[in-house]
């Protein structure tokens, strides 16, 4: 098992994001595969987990799309948002 830990900052207020691996190399990226949904405080500020075979999903044996997983994306929750952090 792998343990992801998210700590975000600067985001808007009392909002959710969805948290993404996507193998989008440019906009707009898909949101591939969820990692898990955080809450922004009254700052704007978020912290997040998430647990599972993040790495063997990513690019081991548990990824049978072949696709390469190279992003994490963060996105307001609203299915056709724009993602506000894509990190390498």
């Amino acid at each position: 098992m792998d343990l992801a830990t998210f700590a975000l900052r600067g985001l808007t207020p009392n909002t959710d994001y969805d948290i993404f691996l996507t193998s989008g190399t440019k906009a707009p990226y898909p949101r591939d595969y969820a990692l898990t949904t955080v809450r922004t405080d009254a700052k704007g500020g978020a912290m997040g987990q998430a647990l599972g075979p993040v790495q063997r999903i990513a690019g081991g044996d548990l990824n049978t799309s072949g696709k390469t997983f190279s992003r994490v994306i963060v996105a307001p929750k609203a299915a056709d948002s724009e993602p506000v952090l894509v990190a390498e």
